[in-house]
């Protein structure tokens, strides 16, 4: 959910010298379907049936694309200011690489977006247009396009602009002052306004803002919420203070007055008191989606007290009190993993607790999901199913451990499955029930498979090791076996990186250092460069650390290789500060690279993070990695590969 532009080939001097590298049948071929495939994105031609109206069905015609296994279509509309997605179908036309794509255009559409995406969610071939609605509101159509560029410009793989931005809201709420009541609206206006340092357009902005306690009639309560956050992030404390007195005389159950009673249930100074707001809060406030979001943060709050104290019969009541499923699953989940020893050798207990939460953590999957603005039905289920599965193994170990190894066997199918087999850890678990339910045969498989793409742990290589060894009890045989393994993983990993072989050009950027010392890409060219995106508050960039180091570990004596760590989106003030007592603290050898203005990672066009590119020493993006796993040693063989690779210009071992 974390999207990017199209590849695009750039001259020929690269496709002949990756030919030169070595002129055989097989390298040929596959740099023939590859350079077809990156044809295909900028030659792809978008037409519509006819022109694009609100409340009609329409059929829009996609040419000289090629579907690749495992994309799907998406396309997207406004609700006001709401970004929903819906599911379409890619029809084959009667043509090679024609297709149909049948959109909906509902009665509030007044602009759309059809996307074709691939496996991982990120669009790879999109068209946009304007849909005639002559119902709509005046702007309509400008402020959804506003809109699209600028909040949702990630998730529609669009380069945010703040001059265009803030030019555009400029000029339709000149026309049309009412826009600025909408949600979201006079945000985004203002982060333009501030970016583009637009002095004039957020002396307009606070300018409505003040407004609002002298509007007649009076503003909405969204609009006098959004007035406050200006106020807020416009720092003025006065200004906040005036605009709450009003609001909460105009609406005395608003969110703020909401979020006030949170803050007194935790600055409450026993559990009784505590449970008095909690049971008040919902008896004083209206059913909402921020008064359920609000409640189950008070939830969650006195669950942990309970767990604390062990009072398991008290948490399972509360837990099942929380309104938002994936919120509720989350929750017993973290609560019952710890109960199973987190390994299969761990020490568990509370097994008969740990089995009725991790129950509850997968049938909250089974309720109705609520709507998520940006992912169509489908991608909201995929992203359960995933998350599902996270779970699924933890109640696959308890299961194990409760000595009902069928259970756990079925359970664990579909959690590896679900991570395409992928994931070492989930694997090794898996491995063991099968064994443990006498699977031998399938065992056999699965292990080779695991091995081979390079996802087996040593202690599933050491089960294979050993499985194998009694079947055939030869030590050397099994070193042979294991080495042809460890080639045709070695060729596998590198087929699914060459799968990932990119074309783009490099942006070029000038970053200082932690020294203040100025770090150039165009000074690199020559070398491969693996370009790390992070934040000190991403969990994730985080975990990812220990392997990154031990990745830049490998390639120390190697001046051709040179790892960068960008430091970007990073939160609060003295960031500086924070991100060098971070890397101190953990003793990290990084060459860190600060971003402060966020115009790196824009350029980059990255959508989440952790997210590294490997650059190439012709300065050529080569490959991008999203996420990070979990397994340190996954990561280092996969930068490996990539490095490997890049700097051989697609040249295989």
């Amino acid at each position: 959910m974390l999207c990017h532009s199209p590849v695009v080939v750039q001259g020929f001097s690269l496709q002949t010298a990756y030919l030169s590298t070595k002129l055989n049948p097989m390298r040929i071929l596959i740099f023939c379907l590859s350079l077809l495939v990156t044809q295909q994105v900028f030659s792809q031609s978008w037409s519509w049936e006819r022109t694009p109206r609100a409340g009609e069905n329409a059929v829009v015609m996609l040419s000289d694309f090629v579907v690749q296994p495992g994309m799907y279509a998406v396309y997207y509309g406004f609700s006001g200011t709401q970004l929903e997605a819906y599911d379409t179908k890619i029809i084959p036309n009667g043509g090679t690489n024609s297709y149909m794509l049948p959109v909906v255009l509902h009665d509030h559409f007044s602009w759309v977006t059809v996307a074709i995406k691939n496996e991982e969610g990120d669009i790879v071939a999109a068209e946009e247009q304007t849909v005639q609605n002559d119902k709509a509101r005046p702007g309509a159509a400008q402020m959804e396009k506003a809109l699209a560029a600028s909040i949702w410009a990630r998730q529609l793989d669009k380069k945010y602009d703040a001059a265009t931005t803030t030019a555009d809201l400029r000029s339709l709420t000149d026309a049309y002052p009412e826009w600025l009541d909408e949600p979201k609206v006079a945000d985004i206006y203002l982060r333009a306004a501030k970016f583009s340092d637009s002095q004039a357009d957020i002396d307009k902005i606070k300018g409505w803002a003040m407004a609002m306690t002298s509007r007649s009639p009076a503003p909405s309560q969204d609009a006098m919420m959004g007035a406050i956050n200006i106020a807020k992030s416009l720092e003025d404390n006065n200004l906040v203070s005036s605009l709450r007195k009003h609001a909460d005389k105009l609406y005395p159950k608003n969110p703020l007055v909401q979020q006030d009673r949170v803050t007194a249930f935790h600055q409450a100074e026993n559990i009784g008191e505590k449970e008095k707001i909690r049971a008040a809060f919902k008896a004083d406030f209206p059913d909402s989606e921020t008064s359920r979001l609000l409640h189950d943060q008070m939830t969650r709050s006195l669950v942990q007290h309970y767990s604390k104290a062990e009072d398991w019969p008290k948490v399972l009541q509360l837990v099942k009190e929380i309104h938002t499923p994936t919120l509720r699953a989350s929750i017993c989940n973290g609560l019952a993993w710890p109960m199973t020893g987190e390994s299969i050798d761990g020490e568990a207990y509370n097994l008969e607790v740990a089995a009725e939460l991790s129950a509850l953590s997968i049938r909250a999957f089974d309720e109705p999901l609520p709507p998520s603005d940006g992912l169509s039905k489908s991608e909201i289920a995929r992203n359960a199913d995933y998350n599902k599965g996270s779970f699924a193994d933890t109640y696959a170990l308890i299961l194990y451990k409760q000595g009902k190894f069928e259970e756990a066997y079925h359970h664990q199918a579909f959690v590896v499955k679900q991570n395409h087999y992928a994931n070492a850890e989930l694997n090794e678990r898996f491995g063991v029930y099968l064994e443990k339910t006498s699977r031998y045969d399938e065992l056999e498989k699965f292990m080779d498979e695991a091995y081979v793409k390079g996802a087996a742990s040593e202690i599933l290589k050491n089960q294979h090791k050993n499985y194998w060894l009694q079947k055939a009890n030869k030590e050397e045989l099994y070193q042979r076996y294991a080495e042809q393994l460890e080639y045709r993983a070695t060729a596998h990993r590198e087929a699914e990186a060459m799968k990932k072989w990119e074309e783009t050009d490099a942006p070029a950027f000038v970053l200082k250092d932690l020294d203040g010392k100025e770090v150039a890409l165009a000074d690199l060219k020559g070398k491969t460069i693996v370009l790390d995106f992070w934040a000190t508050w991403c969990g994730p960039c985080i975990a990812s650390f220990p392997g990154m180091q031990k990745a830049q570990d490998l390639y120390a004596q190697d001046d051709d290789v040179v790892f960068l760590f960008v430091n970007t989106w990073e939160r609060g003030e003295n960031a500086d500060e924070k991100v060098i007592k971070f890397i101190a603290d953990n003793n990290y050898s990084f060459h860190v690279l600060r971003d402060a203005d966020e115009t790196v990672v824009s350029n980059y066009k990255v959508d989440g993070i952790p997210t590294k590119f490997i650059i190439g020493p012709d300065q050529k993006i080569r490959f991008t990695s999203k996420g990070y796993g979990g397994d340190n040693d996954a990561l280092v063989e996969e930068l490996q590969v990539m490095i490997r690779l890049a700097r051989n210009n697609g040249a295989r071992t």
